[in-house]
């Protein structure tokens, strides 16, 4: 077998281990949301408190004002995470789908 073939292998086995790794949510009440019917929650506040959106949109504008922050090695989960919200979001630009 080629070098190529075995690093094309070892690149797409390392891409689809980045897909399935599922971000840290942390919720207000674990009792109150069920991971079978994660995506049926109607009301934001059973996942979410209202202090934690507000602190995660505080640190977003932040970080918007800082865009050589985002690059950093800190916040490569914060990457993960807002990549796996843009994919899943079915509003706005994000869901015409990726730009040719």
């Amino acid at each position: 077998m080629s070098n190529s073939k075995v690093i094309k292998r070892k690149r797409k086995a390392e891409r689809n281990k980045r897909e399935n790794k599922i971000p840290k949510v942390s919720t207000t009440d674990p009792a109150a949301v069920d991971s079978s019917n994660a995506k049926e929650v109607g009301n934001l506040s059973a996942l979410i408190s209202e202090e934690e959106l507000e602190i995660t949109v505080d640190t977003l504008l932040t970080l918007a004002e800082h865009p050589s922050l985002i690059k950093s090695k800190g916040c490569k989960d914060l990457r993960a995470a807002v990549y796996n919200f843009r994919q899943s979001c079915t509003t706005g630009l994000n869901a015409s789908g990726e730009p040719s």
